[in-house]
């Protein structure tokens, strides 16, 4: 498979809330790293991304660009808490799975839900 395709296949996965096939094409030893910090391992991961898939009522892919050696995800979700925020992922891959995964959020819709 190509990058494309398991960074692909991984986030149709993660983002209809099906966890488990996302966990195919995620390193054991995957490394997270995003707002809230560092996460180590696919426990972990699985349970950053059910929590927030759980959540979530919509998602649009935007745009996806792949190599050789990773890809970025850019996308706009609609959540229980926000109409609308724009997230992105920045994905290794190594050895046909997904070795480290940074993300960036817009966090002022959740903030301004939070505020009332």
């Amino acid at each position: 498979m190509s990058t494309k395709d398991i960074v692909t296949a991984y986030f149709e996965a993660w983002t209809t809330g099906d966890i488990p096939t996302a966990l195919k094409y995620v390193a054991p030893d995957v490394v997270v790293v995003g707002p809230a910090g560092r996460l180590d391992g696919a426990d972990a991961f699985a349970q950053f991304c059910g929590n927030f898939a759980a959540r979530l009522t919509g998602i649009r892919l935007l745009r996806l660009l792949a190599d050789d050696e990773g890809a970025v995800l850019f996308y706009e979700t609609a959540t229980d808490a926000s109409a609308s925020a724009l997230a992105a992922e920045y994905l290794t891959v190594k050895d046909g799975v997904i070795t480290e995964a940074r993300y960036a959020f817009d966090r002022l819709p959740f903030a301004q839900l939070a505020q009332g």
